[in-house]
């Protein structure tokens, strides 16, 4: 991470509009709040935050584009991923085939991005005929 703060070598920023500290009412400590969707009204205001919810974005946005890069190579390498969700890929391929696209999507997953290098990183797989959560 060599550009700025919240942006990785993938380009894609990470955006906390007008983010600012801001004194509690009792005038103890400050509260750290950004413009967004508050979750309970879902009105556009204010919204509260803290340190380890940022940190959780961040590992988040580098999670999701660990697996952009990843699934980016299994188009080069053939492999039809037909649903992502959060952090898993699914492929179609023929029943012949389906343990050495396994093998391929998780040696693909086992290589760390080319901005990212040195990072570990991996993956688990499994083949069925039909999705379910692992």
């Amino acid at each position: 991470m060599d550009k700025t703060w919240g942006q990785r070598q993938s380009d894609r920023d990470l955006v906390y509009r007008r983010i600012e500290l801001v004194e509690d009412e009792d005038g103890g400590r400050d509260n750290i709040t950004y413009l967004g969707v508050n979750q309970l009204t879902k009105k556009w205001g204010p919204v509260r935050t803290y340190g380890g919810k940022i940190v959780e974005n961040i590992t988040q946005a580098v999670a999701r584009d660990i697996l952009g890069d990843a699934l980016l190579e299994f188009e080069d390498q053939g492999i039809e991923t037909v649903l992502t969700i959060h952090d898993e890929a699914l492929a179609a391929a023929p029943i012949a085939a389906a343990v050495a696209t396994l093998r391929k999507m998780l040696a693909i997953m086992a290589r760390p991005p080319k901005w990212a290098p040195g990072l570990p990183v991996g993956g688990a797989g499994w083949i069925g005929p039909r999705y379910k959560k692992a």
